[in-house]
């Protein structure tokens, strides 16, 4: 008896670990709907009026009417996402979908991250919607898939937690000194990358699997 219940608490570890892990892409998504709201003050209050072209690593001037079309292109990625994430998990699974679903994320955050006209805003909030929508179809079934009756409800309640927690990480940043600087809204965007790379080297180190 006692073999059994060591063997029940391994597995309740590990299956924590494995759905916080898998999680992380719902993480992203709750920041990237909470970054973009923290950063619009900066960029269309933005000193440089000159054009929406910059040189360097400062703001730059965004029209109202781009700054609409760069927060909706997040919904268009998503959709795009949702229609072709269930495809990809019958071709690569449920753990390769979450995997390489980070590519879009990453690329995403780095046009972002590196942009210097509204249009670099604009794909990079595609890619990441992608990765939002892909998350959405993939995530919960993984979640559900991997978790023993007993603990489905909890496990399964981790996508929505961590969309909510990554959307008061963005919020609280918001308050920080990094909305104060020229290049602060680059660090609230790219810091999305931190929990991206994590879930691709836990995907790839065998945390979590099939």
């Amino acid at each position: 008896m006692k073999g059994i219940e060591e063997r029940r608490v391994g597995y309740r570890k590990n299956l924590v670990l494995a759905a916080v892990a898998a999680s992380l892409g719902s993480f992203s998504f709750g920041y990237n709907l909470g970054s973009l709201n923290v950063i619009t003050p900066i960029m269309l209050n933005c000193s440089n009026t000159t054009s929406d072209v910059i040189d360097g690593w400062g703001c730059f001037r965004v029209q109202e009417t781009h700054w609409g079309y760069i927060s909706s292109f997040l919904c268009l990625g998503a959709l795009l996402g949702c229609l072709t994430g269930g495809r990809l998990v019958d071709h690569l699974g449920r753990r390769g979908v979450i995997l390489w679903n980070n590519v879009s994320y990453i690329v995403g955050l780095c046009l972002m991250l590196g942009s210097v006209h509204w249009t670099m805003l604009l794909m990079g909030r595609l890619f990441v919607g992608i990765g939002v929508g892909v998350s959405c179809v993939a995530v919960p079934m993984y979640l559900t898939e991997v978790s023993s009756w007993d603990v489905r409800g909890l496990i399964g309640s981790l996508h929505q937690l961590m969309i909510v927690l990554g959307y008061l990480v963005s919020l609280i940043l918001g308050l920080t000194p990094l909305v104060t600087l020229s290049f602060g809204w680059r660090l609230i965007l790219g810091l999305d990358l931190i929990p991206c790379i994590l879930q691709f080297t836990l995907a790839v180190g065998g945390l979590f699997r099939e």
